[in-house]
């Protein structure tokens, strides 16, 4: 984007934009198919995915701002700006499974580890419910 002469006026790179907006889907499709890969998940390898995740979804929400700003027949140019609402989903019903093997007493280490394991997964729930309800 560059700005024009009239102050108020910004130009928007159509083909940047659409580039911008095929990498953050091809990336959140790539974090997408690491989950379904992948069936034994701990809070560390998870707490990796919502690590890439959280700056997907913020840059998702700038894209879609800017996007919002073009006319309709010239969004259309652009291709369609994909959610990551199933990806967020896959993930919390992960991070659900995780804590659910660790309680159900599938976790292997000591009861402090454990209930380590257990605060983490804690935790990342909030995070994925915060990135969730700050994307609204």
């Amino acid at each position: 984007m560059s700005p024009t002469k009239n102050p108020t006026e910004v130009k928007i790179n159509l083909d940047e934009l659409a580039s911008r907006i095929k990498g953050n889907n091809r990336a959140m499709r790539r974090l997408a198919a690491r989950l379904v890969q992948n069936d034994d998940w701990d809070a560390k390898s998870l707490g990796s995915v919502l690590d890439e995740l959280a700056p997907l979804v913020a840059r998702k929400d700038d894209l879609k701002l800017i996007r919002e700003c073009i006319s309709p027949k010239l969004q259309d140019r652009l291709g369609k700006l994909e959610s990551g609402s199933d990806l967020i989903s896959d993930l919390g019903s992960k991070i659900a499974r995780a804590r659910s093997q660790v309680e159900k007493g599938k976790f292997q280490g000591t009861p402090a580890e454990r209930k380590a394991e257990l605060k983490q997964l804690g935790r990342l729930s909030r995070r994925l419910t915060a990135l969730v309800f700050n994307n609204q």
